[in-house]
């Protein structure tokens, strides 16, 4: 099992997924909206597949974060970072419940994420939308074009 960070910001906390996260994530990620908008969140979500999630979230290959608020450490959200070292290649994906939309991650934040390893990775935007407020800076590039 390798050990994942916890990255703060003055408004978020990003941390490992724990098995008491299931109650609050299946809500959350089981709207029909927020499948609609990602290419690899089902719908419906049951508590089987938030388990199964779990299970894939501590492969070392993945890096897989709870967005939750500080302040109070609500879930509203997720982010991961699949990485492939061989080809020096990382996909970033990240979701929010659909009453965060809008309101809690700024693109500085999306940046500051792919780029905590000192190595430098080309961080896939999966989507048209994602891509517009992805900062060049950080090394993103279009998958799809």
């Amino acid at each position: 099992m390798h050990t994942l960070p916890t990255l703060e910001t003055a408004r978020l906390r990003l941390r490992p997924y724990a098995d008491a996260d299931i109650a609050e994530l299946v809500p959350l990620i089981g709207a029909r909206e927020v499948a609609a908008a990602t290419l690899r969140i089902a719908h419906p979500y049951t508590e089987q597949d938030g388990r199964d999630f779990l299970a894939l979230s501590r492969e070392p290959n993945n890096i897989w974060l709870v967005v939750a608020l500080r302040h109070d450490g609500r879930q509203i959200g997720g982010i991961g970072l699949r990485v492939d070292q061989k080809h020096q290649h990382a996909e970033l994906g990240y979701w929010l419940g659909v009453p965060y939309w809008g309101k809690v991650m700024r693109p500085r934040q999306r940046g500051k994420y792919c780029a905590t390893d000192s190595k430098r990775y080309n961080c896939t935007a999966s989507s048209p939308r994602t891509s517009s407020i992805m900062p060049r800076p950080a090394g993103f590039w279009r998958s799809w074009a």
